[in-house]
């Protein structure tokens, strides 16, 4: 779980260092991607629920909402929340910088989701 949470643990551990770093655009971006990112993950298992919910819908690929576009719209959510925790953290990484090699928070969830997940257990 460490691994997962990284960026959010260094931002909240760096105490001085975020203290003094003012707000600026990574914030904000990061906030953006982060919101859409949750919007996305919710939107989507609200959408999934209901469709499951249907016992017209039994051994049916749901098709609607955001899974019209894509399989997994919820893992998309997901990662684009890790990602804007990241981003976010980025003016304070500035002031701390041992706080980059956070970065290994999205890219570990992303691989879970984009390479591990699915994958049939023995």
């Amino acid at each position: 779980r460490s691994v997962v949470s990284a960026s959010v643990i260094y931002i909240n551990a760096a105490g001085a260092a975020a203290s003094h770093t003012p707000l600026g655009a990574a914030d904000f971006i990061g906030w953006a991607v982060f919101v859409l990112g949750f919007v996305l993950q919710f939107w989507s298992d609200a959408v999934k629920f209901r469709f499951r919910a249907n016992s017209s819908n039994a051994k049916k690929v749901c098709k609607t909402g955001p899974w019209r576009f894509s399989r997994h719209p919820n893992f998309c959510g997901e990662v684009l929340m890790w990602w804007g925790i990241f981003i976010s953290g980025i003016p304070v990484f500035g002031a701390s910088p041992s706080g980059w090699a956070t970065i290994t928070s999205p890219i570990f969830t992303m691989g879970i989701l984009l390479l591990l997940s699915g994958i049939p257990q023995a």
